[in-house]
Formats: C-alpha cells, sequence, structure tokens
C-alpha cells in the first residue's frame, strides 16, 4: 500500500509511524524526526519490514532527535541524506563526532536532565535503560537518552530504547504526557530483556508515565 501523505499543519499534533523507532512528528508545526533509519539493511539486527518512507518523502526537518547510537537507531547513511533539510539534530552525550563531517545547521548534545528550549518549544533528555557504545570495542563513554518533548501545554514522550524501570514514574510525576512512544523489542532471550521491554512491561511503562 502507498504511504499516506504527509502534510504539515501548524494548528495540530501529527504523528507519523515510519519503521523501528523512526517517527515523524508534527508538532503544531514544528517537524521531529525521531532516530531515523531509512535503509534496506543493517550490520545488525536484519530489518524485516521496510520504512515507509524515504529522506526525498520527508517534509523540511526541524529538530532530529537520537536516543543513542546503536546501529538500528543511528544510521550514518540516512543522516548524510537528511542533513541539508534538518534545521536541527539533538544527540546523547559524546555522539556528536559520528556527525562531524555532515553538513547540520546545528548540532546539540543533552545529557540526561538537560534542556533544550528554542521559542515555544522544550526537549528534555532523561536517562534510559539501556547502554550507549556503538560497537563492543570502543572506549568511549556515549549517551543513551529518552525525551520529552513540550509545545503549547502538551507533552509527548518518546523513549527510544530501554528497558522497563523507575524512570517512567518519575518522568511521569515532572511531566503531564499527553502521548508516549514507547519501544517493545529483543526482549528475549532473558539477557536481553534487561534492557527492552516486551508488551506488558510497555503497558505498565505507559500507566506510569500517566499518558
Amino acid at each position: 500500500l502507498p504511504s499516506e501523505p504527509i502534510v504539515i499543519n501548524p494548528d495540530e499534533v501529527r504523528i507519523w509511524m515510519v519503521g523501528h523507532a523512526t517517527v515523524l512528528i508534527n508538532f503544531f508545526g514544528v517537524t521531529i524526526l525521531t532516530d531515523p533509519v531509512l535503509v534496506k539493511s543493517l550490520p545488525i539486527p536484519k530489518r524485516r519490514t521496510m520504512h515507509g518512507y524515504n529522506a526525498r518523502d520527508l517534509p523540511l526537518i526541524d529538530y532530529i532527535i537520537i536516543s543513542h547510537a546503536h546501529f538500528d537507531h543511528f544510521d550514518i547513511r540516512t543522516l548524510r541524506q537528511l542533513a541539508k533539510k534538518t534545521k536541527t539534530i539533538i544527540l546523547p552525550k559524546n555522539c556528536s563526532d559520528l556527525v562531524k563531517k555532515m553538513p547540520f545547521a546545528h548540532v546539540t548534545e543533552l545529557d540526561w536532565e538537560k534542556v533544550l528550549r528554542d521559542e515555544n518549544l522544550a526537549i528534555t533528555s532523561y536517562r534510559a535503560e539501556h547502554w550507549g557504545r556503538r560497537v563492543p570495542w570502543e572506549k568511549i563513554s556515549r549517551g543513551y537518552n529518552c525525551y520529552t518533548i513540550e509545545r503549547n501545554g502538551k507533552t509527548i514522550f518518546f523513549g527510544g530504547d530501554t528497558a522497563y524501570g523507575s524512570h517512567f514514574k518519575a518522568i511521569g510525576r515532572k511531566h503531564s504526557i499527553d502521548m508516549a512512544l514507547l519501544p517493545i523489542s529483543a526482549y528475549k532471550p532473558m539477557s536481553m530483556g534487561f534492557h527492552h521491554m516486551n508488551p506488558l512491561e510497555a503497558h505498565d511503562a505507559f500507566s506510569d508515565l500517566g499518558s
């Protein structure tokens, strides 16, 4: 089936599921793209369902938000395609080296509990229950974030990749969450479940956030 045409209306909140953790958000006219991976193949894991849109299909992007540097959330090829049509890319700490040769207008790293404010928009970074290394042998300590995005009295939570944990209740106490974008993936075998959520845990996270 053809993908739904993308129309950006400044008077509404609308979300397009692109694939895996890639989501396009129209937040009252501000365009936000999360963890963009718009390629057919990855080093790991194998992609089983194709993404719904290509880079050329997307509008101009105000903010790309990256949760962490794992290959299925941080794709260099996709980011190269999007750099010239993106105003700002927001990264976890110690990840800007991965995009230093790309022509993004603005590159911002957000450590945990830090806020980016831009006119009537606030993006706050929180610690996820995950890990940040892009490859096992690298020594750099990369961040791994989840985010709240606030505008016009509404708040969206983007979970990135995370296990279930106390951070959901803590974030829910700080913010009035209207929409929650939560990950369900790779919860088996048990060793992977320490870093990801199963469906029941995602339900509990949704309740903890109060969304």
